[in-house]
């Protein structure tokens, strides 16, 4: 091309960015003076960060070095606390990390121009659909019932032979509702042809031991299923997400 053939504007984006909606994230908070303001809107806690999470940082000295880009010792540590092998877990950059590295390995556009399929509930997190589209996908969305819970059996009815994943937000962001497990194993069974991906919360139960969604990985053989965590929110900007999955699915993300 010569430069008498170059756009006039330069090189435009790809058109599915301008049909891309606008991340809308929390609105900062109003300063008051006198007074200590937090973003209450994105949940951030007005607590400071616990002191041995400060004493752990200031510890690090390696800043000269390049981080390993596998996460090997927090995949290790999540790998125990799960009881799955480290192999089968994939970190990333907050739960979108995790969550890109799926759409970009398994959901986009076919061969045959057609692009695959993202159910998810709506209203739910502002990024999924800017992430499915960025992926080439196709957002699926469900609206979520009068109580702003996920509406399972509306999901499960949208299930095609082009459905590739998932997405279940649990708590709901930004509406609250959590899924029990229970009601999401029942789910599960009429949707076999997808891939999963759990939006969750890193908790444990009043018994120390991980939550039974926690435990879900370590029984799919055959199956894939993903979920995400991040730290509460004394370490926002620290927070990292995670993904599990059978080695055949997980080794394509990693």
């Amino acid at each position: 091309m010569t430069s008498s053939e170059a756009p006039a504007d330069g090189i435009p984006p790809r058109p599915v960015v301008g049909r891309l909606p606008r991340y809308a994230a929390g609105k900062p908070p109003a300063a008051v003076e006198g007074l200590a303001s937090y973003k209450l809107s994105s949940n951030e806690n007005p607590l400071p960060p616990l002191p041995a999470v400060v004493e752990a940082i200031a510890r690090q000295q390696d800043f000269n070095r390049y981080p390993d880009p596998l996460s090997s010792r927090l995949r290790e540590a999540l790998a125990e606390f799960l009881d799955v092998p480290a192999e089968d877990i994939v970190t990333g950059a907050g739960s979108l990390g995790a969550l890109n590295q799926v759409l970009a390995t398994f959901a986009g556009q076919n061969d045959d121009g057609k692009p695959d399929e993202v159910i998810y509930a709506w209203r739910s997190f502002e990024a999924y659909p800017i992430s499915v589209g960025l992926a080439g996908a196709e957002s699926v969305r469900i609206p979520v019932t009068a109580d702003g819970r996920h509406d399972l059996a509306a999901m499960a009815a949208a299930v095609t032979a082009r459905t590739k994943v998932i997405l279940l937000c649990t708590p709901n962001n930004p509406t609250g509702p959590a899924l029990a497990a229970a009601e999401t194993e029942a789910f599960i069974a009429p949707c076999l042809p997808a891939l999963w991906w759990s939006s969750m919360r890193l908790t444990r139960s009043s018994s120390g031991q991980p939550t039974p969604w926690m435990a879900w990985p370590s029984t799919a053989s055959t199956r894939t299923w993903w979920c995400s965590a991040r730290f509460p929110k004394p370490m926002a900007w620290q927070g990292f997400g995670w993904a599990t999955a059978c080695p055949t699915r997980g080794s394509h993300s990693t």
